[in-house]
C-alpha cells in the first residue's frame, strides 16, 4: 500500500469513527470536524486538523512529501484516543479540575471537582 492510500484508509477510518460514535455531520472531513469540536479535548481537535492538512496537503499539491511514520503514529494515536482507549490522556480523571457548565432543564451543572452548583 503507497502512502497516499494509506493516508486516505486512515482519514476515512478517522471520519467514521466521528461519524458513529460522537455523531459527527458534513460532507468533509474538515466539516465533520468542526461539528464534533466542542466535545472533543483541545489537543484532539488539533491532532484531527494536522491530519486533515496533511491529508489534504497530499491530495492537492503534487510537490508535497508527506511524512508517513509521522503520519501514521499520529492518526493512530488520535483513534486510540477517540475510542477512549488512551486513558491516561483522554479518560474521566483528566476532566478533573476542568469546570464545565451545561443547561439542563433550567439549571446550570458546574463540575469541578465533581461538585455540583445549581442556580
Amino acid at each position: 500500500m503507497n502512502s497516499y492510500e494509506a493516508v486516505i484508509r486512515k482519514t476515512f477510518e478517522i471520519e467514521k469513527i466521528l461519524s458513529t460514535k460522537y455523531n459527527a455531520h458534513g460532507r468533509t472531513f474538515g466539516e465533520k470536524i468542526r461539528s464534533v469540536r466542542h466535545k472533543l479535548p483541545h489537543q484532539t481537535v488539533s491532532n484531527l486538523r494536522s491530519l486533515l492538512d496533511q491529508r489534504n496537503n497530499l491530495a492537492h499539491n503534487p510537490d508535497y512529501n508527506i511524512d508517513s511514520r509521522r503520519f501514521q503514529s499520529l492518526a493512530s494515536k488520535t483513534i486510540r484516543e477517540l475510542q477512549g482507549k488512551n486513558e491516561k490522556k483522554f479518560g474521566k480523571k483528566a476532566l478533573i479540575g476542568v469546570g464545565v457548565a451545561a443547561t439542563a432543564a433550567g439549571f446550570v451543572v458546574h463540575k469541578i471537582l465533581g461538585s455540583r452548583v445549581r442556580s
